[in-house]
This record gives structure tokens, sequence and C-alpha cells, in this order.
């Protein structure tokens, strides 16, 4: 048996008794020429996984200019929703028939650039930006004369490339109608707007609370602005915990304090619901937390957190699907389009009804 490093197609059309060209169309699933038996199908293909056949992407480049191969840059894949969304492009791609190799770097442009450069340069079909970072839309500016197509991920909406991202209107109202529904009147905001889509979901926020009449006191704003965005950090995380449970505190120690805290992100949420607790206070008796991301963590808290949970799998999906119709059609005006997908409300402990006295 030949070693497995060494067997090539010309190794299984001798073994199968067929030509070249007939075991090529089989093991690249080509339907066009001459018309090949189910028997002669099945044979090829149990010969070639007894010689241990791995296609060389390399020859297969040559020959269609296609690898059948995608890259990603993942700005963020230490944190929960980032890390989740890298994998779930992985098995997406898979299941597309594609493979996709992700890579990570620090959250500067110029570094971003570099990876991008990289990846063009190499055996590539196209790639995937996942994540946002503060200069992201005037980066997305520079990146536009890259040679090979590629889908923003996660990034928000305000960028002017294809892009896949979730409809955080949609959620913000969704979040939103339901504490009104429940009697809340005074709820504050809690995220950095140092951080990436943090800004959206603040002005959102306020939009919508302001047409519905709501006052917004600046001390109801806990905006966490001199927590940096550093995703990179080791410690990131637990410092996020440690000032969002000191922000709380103030937000509750308030001559009039909210009702409800919506946080722009699951962490920011966790930190407050610990904050409540150090004050000798309770979620949901004393005040309602919600936030947006609905990563694994929020239903291991205590009480289990009510979150939108913004939809991987189908975000992912999204991506792959564009990205690969981009590759077929780089020209075609119809696929530089921005895809909306709808998060979920998922109701839990952490949020009650409130009912304000006479």
């Amino acid at each position: 048996m030949p070693r497995k490093s060494s067997v090539g197609i010309r190794d299984i059309a001798e073994a199968a008794g067929v030509s070249i060209g007939t075991v090529s169309k089989i093991l690249n699933n080509r339907t066009d020429g001459v018309r090949i038996s189910a028997e002669t199908r099945q044979r090829v293909t149990e010969i070639a996984q007894r010689l241990e056949y791995q296609p060389n992407p390399f020859a297969s480049a040559l020959r269609s200019s296609r690898t059948g191969i995608l890259g990603a840059v993942n700005l963020n894949p230490g944190g929960w929703f980032m890390g989740r969304l890298g994998l779930e492009v992985q098995l997406a791609a898979q299941k597309r028939g594609v493979e996709l190799f992700v890579g990570t770097v620090h959250s500067r442009s110029e570094s971003v650039e570099a990876q991008l450069t990289i990846l063009q340069g190499h055996l590539f079909d196209g790639f995937l930006l996942l994540g946002d970072m503060p200069s992201y839309q005037d980066a997305t500016h520079k990146w536009k004369h890259l040679d090979k197509p590629f889908v923003s991920v996660a990034a928000g909406t305000d960028i002017q490339v294809p892009m896949v991202h979730t409809d955080e209107a949609h959620g913000m109202k969704l979040i939103l109608d339901y504490l009104i529904g429940l009697g809340h009147r005074k709820i504050a905001f809690m995220g950095s707007l140092a951080w990436p889509l943090v800004p959206e979901r603040f002005q959102l926020f306020r939009e919508y609370l302001t047409k519905r009449g709501l006052a917004i006191p600046d001390y109801y704003v806990a905006t966490v602005d001199y927590f940096p965005y550093q995703p990179e950090e080791f410690d990131a995380l637990e410092r996020m915990h440690r000032v969002a449970i000191e922000h709380a505190k103030s937000l509750m120690q308030q001559p009039d304090p909210p009702t409800a805290i919506f946080c722009a992100a699951d962490a920011f949420a966790l930190g407050a619901l610990k904050g409540v607790l150090q004050l000798g206070l309770a979620v949901p008796h004393d005040v309602s937390v919600t936030s947006f991301d609905g990563t694994d963590g929020t239903f291991a808290c205590q009480p289990e957190l009510t979150t939108l949970r913004r939809p991987i799998k189908k975000v992912a999906a999204e991506a792959i699907d564009l990205l690969l119709a981009l590759i077929d059609s780089p020209d075609d005006p119809a696929l530089q389009k921005r895809i909306l997908v709808k998060p979920e409300l998922i109701v839990r402990d952490s949020c009650a009804r409130f009912k304000y006295s006479a």
C-alpha cells in the first residue's frame, strides 16, 4: 500500500481500474461530462478511504483558483460571545464542505490589517472579520482594497461592507418593552462607552425611553468610561466585574434609585448582581437586572439572568453563506448587503413586576 503522504488520484485510478479523470470527478463531486455509475462511485470512494487519500489543496488551487479554505480574524477569542462565535463559524463552514482557520490579533487596526494582508496572500478563498474594535469603522475604508471577498461579523451596522450582525434595535425594544410591561419606569443603564457596540446600545436605550416619555437622570447612566477595551488582557473580565460591582452600588445608593438596571453586556450584569447583594439588597425584589448577549454564564448565576440572547449559530451560518456567495459572484451588487439577525429575549429570574405606591 502506498504511504498516506504519497497517495494520489493516479493510485486510486489504478486500484479501481478507471481513468484519472473519472476519479477526479468522483472525489470532487462533479457531474459534468460522462455519466458515472453508482457502483463505480462507491468503488472509487471506498478505495480512496482505504488508501487514506488526502486531497492536495495546493494542486486544487492551481487548477481552479479555489481551495475550499476560508480564513477568519477574531478580535476577542477569549470573550464569551466571540469565543463561541469562532467555534460556530468553523462548524458552519464544515457543514458546507469547506474549512475555516481562525487567527487572532490585538484590537488595533494596524494589527488587523497586517493579519488580513497575510490571509489574502495565502490559499484562502475569502475571510471573515469577527468582532469589533474602537477604530473599526474607519479601518474598513482601508480594507476595501483587499483582493479577496470578506464579510464583517458582529461588528455593528455603521460600516459600508458586507456584514452580518444582531438586530440591536429590535433587541433593545424587546427588553425595554418587557421592563416597562412589568411596571418599571426608573431604568438605569450600565456599560463602558469605550467598548465596541456599547455606544450603539446606549443610543438606542436613550432614544427608546425618550420616545416613551421616561426620564433618564444623569445618575441613572453608569457608563464606566474609564474602563478601556483591552480584550487581550487576561484579567480584563475580572476588572470589568469589579467596576460593575461598584457602579451597581452607586446606582442603588442614590436618593431615588432605579427599579431596573439594563447592562450592555452580560459581564457587567453579573457584576451588578454581586454589587446589589453586597448592599444587602436582593434581585429582583429590590431591583431588576437585565443584559445583552445571552452567554453561558447567565444561567449559572443566582438569580438566573434575564437577557437578550444573540443568535450565534444563525449569525455564523448567515456569515458563511454570504461569504461563499461572494466568492462565487464577487461582482454581484446584490451581495453587498447587510444582514440583521433578530435576538431572542430569555426570561429568567432576575426581573420582577414593580408596583409604584400611590
